[in-house]
This record gives C-alpha cells, structure tokens and sequence, in this order.
C-alpha cells in the first residue's frame, strides 16, 4: 500500500541481516520491481548494514538498528537509522574499481543500484542513510 511505513528495529548482529533483506525483497516484488532488481535491493541494504555495523558499531553484534521501508507513489524509499559513531559523508571515498580495495566497493554498488542516497548526519550520535528506487 503507497506511503504505508514499515519499521523494524534490529541488533547489529549479522545474522538479521539476511532476515531483514530477504523481507526486502519480497516487498521489492510485491511493490513492481523485477526479481532481479529486487535482489540488487537486497543487496545493497544487507552491504548498508554491514557499513553500518563496520563502521559505526566497530563489529559489535549488541547495537541497535532501525530500518523502515516506505512504499511511495513509484518508488521505495529504506531509512537506515544508526547511533554509532559520527562521520562525515566528505570521509566516504570513491571506489577505484580497477583498484579493487575491502573498503568503498559497498557504498560504490549502493550507489549505482539506488536512485537517491542520502546521507543525514545532524543527529547528536550516529547517521541515517536513505536510500531511494523508483519503479521503471
């Protein structure tokens, strides 16, 4: 349903992850997205977790997440809401791909998957990514 909101709260622990991304992509189909969009989708929320628990939990599973889908008139947005630490977005260095590197190459596929990404960064402790893909 358009502007409906779904919320989950999460714990940093890898293994929900999956869980949270496998919900994803079944409302990624249910919202018009192909199958195979749909698994880019996931994707790149389970790398935006993982960044998540990377850098703002430095790997701790104990952290919490909250993480809300919403359906919008031709697109779904995904909030990704940390209270890890701070960063600047300017910190966020692109990837070379001919120079395949471990950090970068998450943000660089999120970025081509995604329509809009966001960075909000005015919160006392931790960010919010939003993420943004509009239907074909």
């Amino acid at each position: 349903m358009e502007g409906s909101v779904c919320k989950h709260k999460i714990p940093s622990a890898r293994r929900y992850f999956e869980l949270l991304g496998s919900y994803f992509y079944e409302l990624a189909v249910q919202s018009g997205f192909s199958p195979e969009v749909s698994s880019d989708l996931r994707l790149a929320l389970e790398e935006a977790l993982m960044n998540v628990r990377k850098h703002a939990y430095n790997e701790s599973d104990h952290h919490p997440i909250q993480v809300e889908f919403e359906k919008k008139a031709g697109s779904i947005e995904v909030r990704i809401r940390d209270y890890g630490n701070r960063f600047s977005p300017g910190e966020i260095v692109p990837v070379d791909l001919k120079w395949l590197r471990e950090n970068g190459i998450a943000v660089h596929y999120i970025t081509e998957v995604m329509d809009r990404v966001n960075y909000v960064t005015i919160f006392k402790r931790g960010a919010m990514l939003v993420m943004e893909k509009n239907l074909p």
